[in-house]
């Protein structure tokens, strides 16, 4: 990663959902919208709280651990 390009909740999760080939359909089923989602992914808005637990649940990750390592 590049120095100069910083790491963002909605890059982590993105970047989570492909490494483990899910689909933005299958990550936010019941969750959210995928429009949404594709916000998040790509920061054009800041997630609840709520919503980012449920997006790393799904995941089978600890949101507390990812967002600590930003």
């Amino acid at each position: 990663m590049n120095k100069e390009e910083k790491r963002t909740i909605g890059k982590v999760i993105k970047d989570k959902r492909i490494g483990l080939g899910m689909t933005q359909e299958e990550l936010c089923k019941n969750i959210c919208t995928k429009k949404h989602l594709s916000n998040i992914e790509n920061d054009r808005c800041d997630p609840s709280t709520y919503i980012v637990k449920k997006l790393f649940e799904r995941m089978g990750e600890s949101a507390v651990h990812n967002i600590i390592d930003l």
